[in-house]
């Protein structure tokens, strides 16, 4: 039937044209961004997939950028670190220098000078040794931590360093005597013991009172755990860090407390007084532990006299002693470098397997997509005159009517 007001070959030819302009359309879009799928539209369950592996490749950057900032920080630290130990040694030379006895008072004030000049350097090469706010040499960053997976519960942990000068000369710690026998046990009694810890030594510091329950038996452990709970407390200190324990005595029958070293590193002693219901051969006692001196791994102080009084051999042994510490130190943190590296590395594998997984899910074939693009471009225009054609059909039908 030959009719002017349904043309269906029209009809035909237009749906054909539209088809081939929507594969057009998202063939030119598939060539302008790269991906074959850009959106939930085109493939919603691949899209999903892809868009939570985009997560992760995120997670992972952020891995990383935390791994590279420790390395920086560590970095900072090796640098500074070395060129302690490089002032170390040139303070070891002038020592043993100014130790000859032949040398003049003029000379050995020169060499005391620079070796003074070099311990400032110490402390202002530490002091500098900072990064995005870290220090790791100047004992105020306990344990650095770095992320080491995208889940944010792990991490590459360095430990901080103390390379700052003492500003005291150090003293060796020592331990309570057996005399303060507590740590045999306590009864229970009705009016709890209790005994005090003078920070000071001298009597003139803060002192801690440690109180006993009342009607309550400890044992020996109870009674150490009880004595670091309520020093803890008092003076701030971490609770992973012990500060006292439980020891045999010489005679290994009784045991007695021993205040670890760096009780309180701003003190030089610890006294323990006994007070109401303990009964020992001694009411005091005195421990060492202030052998700090408010320095840390470095055993020479910053500022020292060359003259005929000076302990030359006991300052290069310090000396000694402090090189000795600064390269384990310096090791410790090249270690913790050495881990920062090799995760970083393995993380920044991992993302990258990841980003060219999502590649395979949502990339599009350049080269195919092309050569697709050349013949739908040729249906179109093939298609515009199938239209054209299709068009003209009913302008036959005025012939009929001439």
């Amino acid at each position: 039937m030959n009719s002017v007001n349904t043309n269906v070959g029209a009809m035909i030819a237009l749906q054909s044209l539209n088809s081939t302009n929507a594969d057009l359309f998202m063939v030119q879009n598939r060539v302008n961004t790269g991906r074959k799928i850009n959106n939930s539209k085109d493939n919603a369950a691949v899209w999903a997939i892809a868009q939570n592996q985009r997560g992760e490749v995120a997670s992972y950057n952020a891995v990383k950028e935390s791994l590279q900032r420790g390395q920086s920080a560590i970095d900072v630290g090796l640098s500074a670190g070395e060129s302690v130990s490089d002032l170390l040694n040139t303070m070891k030379q002038l020592a043993l220098s100014a130790s000859d006895k032949n040398l003049d008072a003029s000379s050995r004030d020169a060499m005391q000078n620079e070796y003074n000049s070099l311990a400032k350097q110490i402390g202002s090469t530490v002091a500098n040794a900072e990064f995005n706010g870290v220090n790791l040499l100047n004992g105020n960053v306990l344990q650095y931590k770095a992320l080491a997976n995208s889940k944010g519960n792990a991490s590459i942990d360095v430990n901080g360093e103390n390379l700052t000068l003492r500003t005291t000369a150090a003293k060796a710690a020592s331990a309570l005597t057996s005399s303060v026998d507590i740590v045999n046990g306590l009864a229970a009694t009705t009016a709890g013991p209790s005994f005090t810890v003078d920070t000071d030594g001298a009597g003139t510091g803060t002192a801690t009172t440690i109180t006993f329950a009342n009607n309550t038996a400890y044992t020996a452990d109870q009674i150490v755990d009880h004595i670091n709970n309520t020093l803890r407390a008092a003076t701030g200190t971490a609770a992973g860090n012990a500060k006292v324990s439980v020891e045999l005595s010489a005679s290994g029958a009784a045991r007695f407390l021993k205040f670890n070293t760096g009780f309180n590193g701003a003190t030089s002693s610890i006294v323990v007084t006994a007070g109401a219901n303990i009964t020992s051969a001694g009411t005091s006692a005195t421990a060492g532990a202030a052998a700090a001196g408010g320095g840390g791994v470095l055993e020479v102080q910053g500022n020292v006299t060359f003259d005929s009084t000076t302990n030359f051999a006991s300052l290069l042994d310090q000396l000694d002693t402090s090189i000795q510490n600064v390269s384990s130190a310096v090791g410790r943190l090249g270690s913790g470098s050495k881990a920062m590296e090799g995760t970083l590395s393995f993380v920044s594998r991992l993302a990258d397997t990841l980003q060219a997984g999502i590649g395979n899910l949502v990339d599009a074939d350049l080269a195919k997509e092309s050569a697709r693009l050349q013949a739908l471009q040729t249906k179109q225009q093939l298609g515009v005159q199938a239209l054209s054609i299709a068009n003209q059909s009913t302008g036959i039908l005025l012939a009929l009517f001439r």
